[in-house]
């Protein structure tokens, strides 16, 4: 699978429009100066020679020098992915609580007024166009309140000592309380905004399954025998529900390492998904080459991971 991926990777940079040496130094570069610089990014090589030396290169950990920037792809790479990753995991941990919880109240209270409101709303935060809520969270909690900050990871000069470039986990880690409450405080705003379509997801997938469970004959040997209600559903039935939903979240938390980048452009965040909006406007090959192989990768891991741990939590999936 990483194989077709890296092909496909590689076939869509090379046809797509533009001259990566014009766009970055201008349309009225020297000639001279134009072909040396082809040949130093070996665009003057056969197509299927590029292509050997892209496999090569990424197999050997090597993805190359970006042709903006000048710094080796997987040194653009290690200073984005984690601001990507730090992201994507607060807001899904939002969207976990948010959906489980609100997808077993509507289970609980099938056709009422509540589980109605609770579809509804999922409905709704669904269909909103995530770059379009971003703007009006801005606008509500930046421009009009002027309580939450508007764009940026954390406040000037307040940056922890960087050890995994999470500046979460930094802060956590250099026991520095100021700068985690601080990025915490910016992670809100882009979270909220990720956690309005994940949660809908989950929600939904949540209520759906717990529905099936709670019309099973062992649910109904629990309520003969007198069990309450909430330990029913929370031991037994959310137990038993659980299998789907994790695949499912695991799949949009991957999905959405492909999708922030226009909550990152929005927020100002330079996580990987700017990265990739910049290199593509940069007509950055290099970098957009390894920067779309490695959410490759990652979508791979955790797919994989996905399965090993289905497997190890449930008999029937091992069998």
């Amino acid at each position: 699978m990483l194989f077709v991926l890296m092909t496909a990777i590689f076939a869509v940079t090379r046809i797509m429009p533009g001259d990566p040496i014009r766009a970055l130094y201008g349309p009225k570069i020297p000639q001279e100066l134009y072909d040396e610089i082809k040949h130093d990014l070996g665009l003057d090589k056969p197509l299927l020679d590029q292509y050997v030396d892209y496999i090569t290169g990424v197999l050997q950990g090597n993805m190359g020098v970006s042709s903006f920037s000048h710094y080796t792809v997987l040194q653009e790479i290690s200073y984005a992915l984690p601001v990507t990753l730090e992201l994507m995991i607060f807001g899904t941990f939002l969207s976990i609580v948010i959906g489980i919880l609100s997808g077993a109240i509507a289970s609980m209270n099938q056709g009422k007024p509540i589980d109605l409101v609770i579809r509804t709303a999922s409905t709704v935060s669904f269909s909103i166009p995530i770059f379009w809520l971003s703007l009006l969270l801005q606008l509500f909690f930046g421009r009009f309140l002027g309580i939450m900050p508007l764009s940026g990871r954390i406040d000037i000069l307040m940056e922890p000592t960087r050890i995994t470039g999470m500046y979460t986990i930094d802060s956590i880690l250099t026991l520095n309380v100021a700068a985690l409450g601080n990025s915490l405080w910016h992670l809100i705003l882009p979270g909220l905004a990720i956690c309005s379509y994940l949660s809908a997801v989950i929600s939904k997938i949540t209520r759906a399954n717990m529905a099936n469970v709670i019309n099973a004959d062992f649910v109904t040997v629990l309520k003969a025998k007198g069990l309450p209600t909430r330990t029913i559903l929370y031991k037994h039935v959310l137990k038993n529900s659980i299998l789907p939903i994790l695949t499912i979240t695991t799949m949009l938390f991957a999905a959405g390492l492909g999708g922030s980048v226009l909550i990152e452009t929005v927020f100002s965040l330079p996580g990987l998904g700017k990265l990739i909006l910049t290199s593509i406007v940069n007509r950055d090959f290099p970098l957009i080459s390894g920067a779309t192989t490695v959410f490759a990768i990652a979508v791979i891991i955790l797919t994989t991971f996905v399965d090993i741990f289905h497997a190890l939590i449930d008999p029937r999936a091992r069998r």
